[in-house]
């Protein structure tokens, strides 16, 4: 191999990572080892690294959230799982904005979980998400968003 087919070779391993990272939904962010993953109109901010075993599992943490949230308000009705992703060492959560609705200074393994419900209480999108300890099964942030 030529030094030039040689660097023809990493460069389209590199695109093919990116290319692979950009269907995927995560987008490397340089310098720190973490990650962006989009997650609907969310964007989570996260260790690059694969997140450990959890010892609280997807369905006992997702029923944790749901009834957090409808403890929040109980006139929200009809929510359903939309997404759900296990986080490693998440760091924070930006909307579709950038504006950051999540924060933690102890990076922990997550879940996270979106929920959507119908159209109530005079709003037309009704939306949830939660932040669950992934070794715990703690609540580490709870929120219910409503808009037109």
């Amino acid at each position: 191999m030529t030094t030039s087919s040689i660097t023809r070779w990493r460069l389209s391993a590199a695109m093919s990572v990116l290319l692979l990272g950009t269907v995927l939904g995560y987008v490397i962010v340089r310098g720190g080892g973490t990650a962006e993953f989009r997650l609907d109109q969310f964007t989570l901010v996260e260790s690059a690294l694969a997140a450990g075993v959890p010892a609280v599992g997807r369905d006992a943490a997702a029923e944790t959230a749901l009834q957090r949230v409808t403890g929040l308000n109980s006139s929200v009705r009809g929510l359903e799982l939309m997404q759900a992703r296990l986080s490693s060492k998440l760091t924070a959560i930006k909307n579709s904005d950038g504006s950051l609705v999540y924060s933690s200074t102890d990076a922990e393994d997550s879940w996270v979980f979106e929920y959507a419900g119908p159209p109530q209480n005079g709003f037309k999108n009704v939306k949830a998400l939660v932040v669950v300890n992934a070794q715990t099964g703690e609540v580490d942030s709870a929120q219910i968003l409503q808009w037109n």
